[in-house]
């Protein structure tokens, strides 16, 4: 009869994992097994195939510590196995666990060791050993393994270290190169695991397998991709979770450990490049590069009795928080204390904990498990625009080069075969040290004849718009100032300035030519677009810069671009990227901790300013608003300006009311329903006088609304959202009662239309749908043709939002 050993040898021979041991084929101590029989009895009927007649239950191997447990961490006793442990991150983890007390440590490696190794060896008779082996050949594995056992007796740890990368984009690898990358990352290390674990098995050992994978199985390594190296570490990462269940019975532990960036004698030169420091400004994390040894304390965490509870799990040591860190922020910000306040719980007269609506508004892309980190929000916008950007270039010819677009292509030379957690964030060399904002002019950057206008338009038209809600005009005054020293800023006013004039274009005017034939309309959008892809080339360039990512001119640029894009939202080239853009830069406003209640001013409007645009994306798409911000001040603690803006967060909430996603049964709604009107009452009538109006019309015949004249404009504005968000709610809350309440909803619902298109007619804030209450073809032609004055002159929100609106009436008739 064969022996265990040769079982092992034999590929015919047991080597399915899963399946237990027979008791007298491993060498361990009677009171280290546990049958699940003595636990459950032996009621469940469990017959052993090989011993026909009995009943056996499967073996499991305990790894609960023992009453004299040592609780120190501590590998004394211990053998590990280190593959790639001759030089750089592995030899750093074998001085670790050498340091901490292990019997001896075992370097499995194809290369011949050199002077740094000899030297731990000199320092560690005895201790230290090389034996050569190919991880990809799984008998070579095997036959070390079982070399290592025939010289020190017994395995406990292996730490499947071994790997490599290869920097480049993805469309050049070839089928050879993807073939070594797998074979030694993934199935090298695969090979390392189920040899220490049949080994462990077979000597009745309690081992630890520690898998090395990288942060790049998290995300992507944004200065030098390799999307193949980054599949093979995720591979790795999830191999770790399902060894460990399976092998959990067999008392064995398996993990793994996700390096940064780290210093090895391959990238030992980055130190010394003249934009290091920015390299690891951008990193975003402790602004240099780890030394091996840092990683080890890990490792030998994982390996040691004191993690005998530990299993399945990934440790990033990386220098910078867990990717994954920021979705946690998200998900705790709902029920922490501070966001569990509803908007209506700012007032003393109400109280809606109980509202499962309130407490949990929140979009779900607000807390999705891609929600990307602070340092890297900008990137993950950025590579939203550039993509549609790209896909249009190529979709309609537009001539603009879209390689310039490609953030991802790597601003570095090929360094193949370093780990990417081995070298730093970017490679791109650079002849002198950058000045501390080299994305910003110190000059004012020159005008030609053709930008002067479109910086007086933006001034005069577009600023405005923006500025609505905002008494001290941050777009209107403060951006172009900075505009004129910031190349992307300029470039994205120039953009928006230019699309609203194309908009403003009436027909009397687009049959004016130039003397190329095109028309002044075509002219505005020729040089729109150009100005567009211009913000976007220079976005693709500076974004590396930490100091640019934080800064106002960015936001305010995203808010540019994102009004260019509402206004482009009907054009020829759109494919409602607007929308989805709007997302990214929800993901910086967050990133820079922006919100309703900032105390920088610019950042402040910007806020306010995306939050008016995602409230009308949210409206059309039926989805929740994406703000996860709630605000601190009471009603009564707010200036008349605050009130002005706090209705739009109110409103939004009643937009979150009116989406999709309602679980809630009838009487739930109507009580959230409920709750927000009186919300909504409680903001109406803590208003100072300055809200009621300067002026009201009397009613003539032929008018279907009576003018409302509110000054200034954001007052009337607010006064409009308030019956815009009442609207929204009574359309959306069931109603039980009878024909009574009927009476009174229909009457709330026309006193708030007839006050909406009253403030619309003195031309003032039109930029709020109303008609979906109106019943009488009479008023909705109305409030059709009001609303189409009203777009040709603001163009907020896009002009969709008037044929949803007639498609509305068309269906219902």
């Amino acid at each position: 009869m064969a022996s265990t050993s040769d079982k092992l040898h034999d590929p015919s021979a047991i080597d399915n994992l899963t399946q237990p041991p027979q008791a007298s084929s491993i060498t361990m101590s009677p009171a280290a097994i546990i049958s699940e029989a003595a636990s459950n009895g032996a009621s469940n009927g469990t017959t052993n195939s090989n011993d026909a007649g009995q009943t056996q239950a499967p073996v499991f191997l305990n790894t609960q510590p023992d009453s004299d447990h040592d609780w120190k961490i501590t590998l004394r006793g211990k053998v590990v196995a280190i593959t790639g442990a001759n030089r750089g991150i592995g030899l750093g983890l074998a001085q670790v666990c050498l340091a901490n007390d292990a019997k001896e440590v075992y370097s499995l490696d194809l290369f011949e060791p050199g002077e740094e190794f000899q030297q731990l060896a000199i320092a560690n008779p005895k201790r230290f050993h090389y034996l050569n082996c190919d991880v990809t050949n799984e008998e070579s594995v095997i036959k070390t393994i079982d070399q290592i056992v025939a010289q020190s007796g017994r395995i406990d740890g292996m730490i499947a270290n071994a790997g490599m990368t290869k920097h480049q984009p993805a469309l050049n690898f070839d089928r050879p190169q993807l073939e070594q990358l797998f074979n030694l990352n993934v199935f090298g290390a695969y090979f390392c695991a189920t040899a220490a674990a049949k080994k462990f098995i077979e000597l009745g050992i309690k081992g630890s397998i520690v898998f090395t994978a990288s942060m790049t199985s998290y995300r992507p390594n944004r200065a030098g991709p390799s999307a193949p190296y980054g599949g093979t570490k995720a591979a790795v990462r999830n191999m770790a979770h399902t060894l460990a269940m399976e092998w959990a019975k067999h008392g064995i532990r398996v993990n793994s450990i996700s390096p940064g960036f780290v210093r090895t004698q391959m990238t030992a030169k980055i130190e010394s490049a003249p934009d290091f420091q920015l390299k690891m400004q951008y990193y975003g994390g402790m602004p240099r590069l780890a030394d091996p040894r840092e990683l080890g304390g890990a490792y030998v965490y994982l390996l040691s009795e004191g993690a005998t509870y530990t299993t399945g799990i990934d440790i990033p040591v990386a220098g910078i928080p867990h990717p994954r860190a920021n979705v946690a922020d998200s998900i705790s910000a709902i029920t922490s204390p501070s966001t569990q306040k509803s908007i209506a719980r700012e007032t003393d007269s109400l109280q809606v904990t109980n509202s499962p609506e309130l407490r949990f508004d929140l979009s779900p892309l607000t807390i999705t498990a891609s929600l990307p980190s602070p340092n890297s929000a900008p990137f993950e916008w950025y590579d939203l625009l550039a993509e549609d950007a790209i896909n249009n270039i190529q979709k309609h010819n537009l001539g603009f080069d879209s390689i310039c677009l490609s953030r991802r292509q790597s601003l570095v030379p090929e360094t193949p075969n370093i780990d990417p957690h081995l070298q730093s964030p970017s490679q791109a060399e650079s002849s002198s040290t950058p000045s501390a904002e080299p994305w910003s002019c110190h000059e004012v950057i020159p005008l030609s004849d053709e930008e002067l206008p479109l910086l007086q338009h933006f001034v005069d038209a577009v600023g405005p718009i923006l500025d609505v809600f905002d008494p001290h005009r941050h777009f209107s005054t403060h951006v172009p100032r900075l505009a004129v020293h910031n190349v992307g800023l300029l470039r994205s006013l120039l953009a928006v300035a230019a699309r609203h004039l194309a908009l403003l274009s009436d027909s009397s005017i687009q049959t004016q030519r130039c003397e190329d034939g095109t028309t002044i309309r075509g002219l505005y959008l020729q040089t729109a677009m150009h100005y567009y892809y211009e913000t976007l080339q220079y976005l693709s360039k500076n974004l590396f810069y930490p100091t640019y990512t934080k800064s106002g001119e960015v936001i305010a640029t995203a808010i540019l671009i994102s009004t260019y894009e509402m206004f482009d939202s009907q054009g020829s080239y759109s494919d409602s990227g607007w929308e989805r853009h709007l997302r990214g830069i929800f993901w910086i406003q967050r990133s820079q901790d922006n919100n309703g209640e900032t105390v920088n001013g610019l950042r402040r409007a910007a806020w306010w300013a995306w939050l008016r645009q995602d409230m009308w994306v949210a409206f059309r798409q039926s989805r929740r608003t994406l703000t996860i911000w709630r605000p601190t001040k009471r009603l009564m603690d707010l200036t008349p300006d605050e009130l002005a803006t706090r209705i739009i967060y109110i409103a939004c909430r009643c937009v979150d009311f009116a989406a999709n996603e309602k679980h809630y049964d009838v009487n739930i709604r109507i009580e959230q329903g409920d709750k927000l009107l009186q919300a909504l009452e409680d903001w109406y009538h803590i208003l100072p006088p300055s809200f009621q109006p300067l002026y009201v019309a009397s009613q003539l015949e032929a008018q279907t609304f009576t003018p409302i004249w509110i000054h200034p404009p954001s007052y009337a504005g607010a006064i409009q959202m308030y019956h815009f968000a009442r609207i929204i709610v009574l359309v959306n809350q069931p109603s039980v009662g009878g024909i009574d309440a009927f009476r009174q909803r229909q009457r709330l619902l026309d006193e708030s239309t007839d006050i909406i298109c009253g403030i619309a007619m003195r031309h003032q804030m039109k930029d709020l749908p109303t008609g979906l209450c109106a019943q009488s073809p009479h008023r909705q032609q109305a409030i059709l043709q009001l609303l189409g004055q009203t777009l040709d002159m603001t163009k907020f929100p896009p002009r969709a939002l008037l044929d949803d609106l007639a498609n509305y009436w068309r269906e219902d008739a």
